[in-house]
């Protein structure tokens, strides 16, 4: 795990594109929207499990539990499983206690894991936080691009009604690098099939109209994933809801800042790294200093201007 490299990576990519003619739109940010879907899928199989743990008995429930700081609300979760009438309240039940209860750890399997023997999930709650957490800094970043691109540096009422009129695309595909949502890619195949397009031109131009609308899309997902994270329209947030959307955000833009620096710090503490090198000096004469990083630094900067823009993104809206 080495968050530097994936963060260096994301504007490392770019800075070594060097073509004068873009022909192809290549994607480097590792938060994308394919990206994406994969971390809503796994937040519901987390719901599924835990819905799944909530149902097993007591002898079950105490082998799969590590610790658990309410014990309380596991047992009132646990009645309100059993009572669900159907999959969909099972499903919120088990979402529910996700939210209430983050400090709880515990275990659960996911049987379409290692076909013979599944899966053993730790530290589920956790990973439901951390995965919330993602989709909301996408979210964010998402929408932050389309206001700047309007020109404006918050959220109002009437943009939210503006990005409502986009088309909503919510299953992606990396093509070749270009991330395009499934349903422009079926237009393009019967645009060819019915020779509406005949040549490799005719399918860069398809290419170039899709990177055009790209931010756009991008925007109308990012309202469409915090509505599914808040199981209400976007209509119905209140300060509270946007305040921790905006904390979660920047918990994560914290969390890439910190790792980064931490991550290359290992380049100058590692035992194995260091072995080349007989003193301190000679390492820092060959690598330099931490601080020596110009991206690290570069980071710091781009982090701290991205703060600033996710505190005011909802400023109207609050």
């Amino acid at each position: 795990y080495n968050m530097f490299a994936i963060v260096r990576n994301k504007y490392k990519f770019a800075a070594r594109d060097k073509r004068f003619v873009k022909v192809q739109h290549i994607e480097t940010n590792p938060f994308a929207p394919d990206s994406i879907q994969e971390v809503i899928s796994s937040l519901n199989r987390l719901i599924e499990l835990t819905a799944r743990y909530l149902k097993l008995n007591d002898s079950q429930i105490q082998k799969m539990t590590e610790s658990n700081p309410r014990p309380d609300l596991l047992e009132k979760f646990r009645k309100k499983a059993v009572a669900a009438k159907n999959e969909s309240e099972l499903l919120q039940t088990a979402k529910d206690y996700l939210h209430q209860n983050k400090q709880a750890k515990f275990m659960v399997v996911d049987d379409r894991c290692q076909k013979k023997y599944g899966a053993v999930i730790f530290k589920t709650a956790q990973g439901y936080t951390a995965y919330r957490r993602i989709v909301k800094y996408f979210a964010v970043e998402s929408l932050i691009n389309w206001v700047n691109k309007k020109g404006s540096g918050s959220l109002t009422e009437e943009l939210i009604s503006e990005i409502g009129k986009i088309p909503l695309y919510t299953v992606w595909h990396n093509v070749g690098g270009q991330v395009i949502p499934e349903e422009k890619l079926k237009e393009l195949f019967e645009k060819i099939k019915s020779s509406a397009i005949v040549s490799w031109a005719g399918v860069h131009a398809f290419y170039d109209e899709c990177d055009s609308l790209y931010i756009d899309f991008k925007a109308r997902y990012a309202l469409y994933l915090l509505e599914h994270l808040y199981s209400r329209p976007i209509c119905e947030f209140d300060a509270a809801i946007f305040q921790d959307i905006t904390s979660d955000t920047l918990v994560v833009s914290e969390d890439m800042l910190t790792s980064s620096y931490s991550s290359r710090e290992k380049d100058y503490t590692d035992f194995f790294r260091s072995v080349t090198f007989r003193n301190k000096d000679e390492m820092e004469a060959v690598l330099g200093t931490i601080n020596d990083s110009s991206f690290l630094q570069d980071l710091k900067v781009a982090t701290k201007d991205f703060n600033a823009d996710v505190e005011k993104l909802f400023e109207p809206l609050r």
